[in-house]
């Protein structure tokens, strides 16, 4: 699959009502993986490292972030990873793309989001894709891979 570059575009900021993230369930139900996504985009996109790690898988997290490409973090470790790279940007909107659950055993899906935000102090707006693995452990879906696809 052949992606397109990303073209920076000027960032005409727009008067928003902050919208307040309601703490998420420990685990999504089972087979509810898009409950799991729309929890995990809620989070991103209001740059809650809190309420991401809630859903981290306790078997380890893969995480490529950016130069960043570490595998079988602690939820402790990769909390603090995903907070430092957060904070490197702006809130921004974050949209599920889709989401799905894989055959095999065990079971495994994933969810993937359209991120739009900003550097701060820069004007131009940045889209970035995140992909999200999913493991059903523990009677809910928990996250075990975070990309930043390129």
């Amino acid at each position: 699959m052949v992606s397109a570059p990303v073209v920076p575009t000027p960032f005409v900021p727009t008067p928003v009502e902050p919208t307040p993230v309601e703490p998420m369930a420990a685990t999504a139900q089972p087979g509810d993986i898009t409950e799991a996504g729309l929890l995990l985009a809620r989070a991103w996109g209001a740059g809650d490292a809190d309420q991401i790690a809630r859903l981290f898988s306790r078997q380890g997290i893969h995480l490529r972030l950016g130069g960043l490409d570490r595998a079988s973090l602690s939820v402790r470790l990769a909390e603090a990873a995903i907070r430092d790279f957060l904070r490197g940007f702006e809130q921004g909107s974050v949209q599920l793309v889709r989401t799905a659950p894989l055959a095999g055993q065990p079971q495994r899906g994933f969810a993937e989001f359209r991120w739009q935000t900003r550097v701060p102090g820069t004007s131009n707006a940045l889209t970035q894709f995140i992909f999200m693995g999913l493991s059903l452990e523990d009677g809910g879906w928990r996250v075990n891979e975070v990309r930043i696809l390129p």
